[in-house]
């Protein structure tokens, strides 16, 4: 029998804990486990606590026994872990309420996953996660690291850039309906199927789909069955652009109807932070967040990475997009660079795809966004302020240069200097 996991959850004072722990009790996954820690700083103790209590009532009402337990330290939370999921900066700090509320001043689209927003999420979120990296090489060192934090695509990056490990996964934010859609679409069972996906997150595109060892993508180029919402396109733009986009294609091609709908969200208190502060502060009302976390923006993100837990802790070896580094997956990518592909999932990790050729129009879109990324990474391990307004100019958003400017001054304003303007002991970058 196999020995069970030990699973631990770092910036787990947050309610987002306690959704994930809702998705991983909706399957066997805690046959598998035998410890589920939950880690957080010292300064979040009180929070935590309440965290923990709520969860392992929720662990009760299940009938689960499991070891389950709370930490401030982490050489104590840490030891054994199989498995470290992180959440950090998933609990809505005053700076993502406040930077948001710049970005509505300014009429510009926030997301916690990409644009402005995203890179100032960043400058907290990554140096916490290269600590992380450190505490489990000291550890935990034969522990499969699960980022679950925001952006995800920066923090992929920062760790195939900077971050000193090899046992690490990022969950994917595509949705597990989208096989359903496609299959839909030439009307075969979803289990049929093999999409290959790839993409940087949160850009993802569908560059192949196998039936029975065959291609069958153009089908869907050239289908007129509807495939909104999940990729709602015009049938001439897929044909040119050779592949089917994920829907967060929008944020780059067809940004003003989702400005407009963030301007709006965050006039009724709808808005993605705004709505996680609020779901934060239902903490003390069990009955009302339970009814809450059904509607939680993150539902997604943990179902995805509880699917992904669980194919390896049984070794299903289905298959799932996830975010890895391009080691010779992709050829025409550069080698290095965290990327999110198609994978066979087993008990000793990941097995990506090998993708030898990709349409000249998807490598254009993934490199300007890639570049972009490396550029910001760059200036936050370095500590260079120039060159990390550098990077916010050169988004595939294309903001204006003032608008950056005034943003920035605004955020700097309110929480002092990014960094220094230039770090005097720089280590060269490879």
């Amino acid at each position: 029998m196999a020995r069970k996991k030990k699973v631990v959850i770092v910036g787990a004072a947050t309610v987002q804990t306690l959704s994930w722990l809702k998705e991983a009790l909706k399957i066997t996954l805690f046959d598998r486990v035998a410890n589920l820690t939950l880690f957080a700083e010292a300064s979040e103790q009180q929070e935590l606590k309440k965290i923990y209590t709520l969860g392992k009532a929720m662990l009760t009402e299940h009938d689960l026994s499991i070891d389950f337990k709370m930490s401030i330290i982490a050489s104590e939370a840490l030891k054994d872990a199989d498995f470290v999921l992180s959440m950090i900066g998933l609990r809505p700090s005053e700076k993502d309420i406040q930077v948001e509320k710049m970005m509505f001043e300014n009429r510009l689209f926030s997301s916690t996953q990409y644009g402005l927003a995203a890179a100032f999420k960043s400058v907290d979120v990554i140096p916490k996660v290269y600590q992380l990296i450190d505490q489990i090489n000291l550890y935990a060192e034969q522990a499969w690291l699960i980022n679950l934090s925001e952006p995800s695509g920066l923090v992929g990056e920062a760790v195939a850039r900077y971050g000193e490990i090899e046992k690490y996964i990022g969950v994917s934010t595509i949705s597990l309906t989208f096989t359903s859609c496609l299959a839909e679409t030439i009307q075969v069972k979803p289990r049929q199927l093999t999409p290959t996906m790839l993409g940087v997150s949160p850009m993802n595109f569908l560059i192949h789909l196998i039936y029975r060892n065959k291609d069958r993508l153009n089908e869907i180029l050239q289908s007129n069955h509807p495939l909104e919402p999940l990729c709602p396109w015009d049938r001439t733009f897929l044909e040119a652009l050779e592949a089917v986009p994920c829907e967060n294609l929008k944020m780059v091609y067809d940004l003003d109807p989702l400005t407009k709908q963030f301007i709006q969200d965050y006039k009724d208190l709808r808005s993605p932070i705004l709505k996680d502060q609020y779901l934060e502060s239902l903490i003390s009302d069990e009955e009302v967040l339970k009814k809450h976390l059904n509607k939680n923006r993150l539902n997604l993100v943990h179902a995805n990475s509880v699917k992904l837990l669980h194919s390896m802790m049984f070794d299903t070896r289905d298959f799932q997009v996830i975010q890895t580094v391009n080691n010779s997956h992709v050829d025409e990518l550069e080698y290095g660079i965290a990327i999110e592909i198609t994978a066979r999932i087993t008990k000793d990790g990941p097995i990506p795809f090998h993708i030898s050729r990709m349409p000249l129009q998807v490598k254009g879109l993934l490199g300007h966004l890639k570049a972009h990324e490396q550029i910001l990474l760059d200036a936050l391990y370095l500590k260079d302020r120039t060159k990390f307004i550098g990077g916010l100019f050169f988004h595939p958003q294309m903001v204006k240069p003032d608008i950056i400017q005034q943003i920035v001054q605004s955020y700097e304003k309110a929480f002092g200097q990014i960094f220094r303007e230039k770090k005097e002991e720089s280590r060269e970058i490879i």
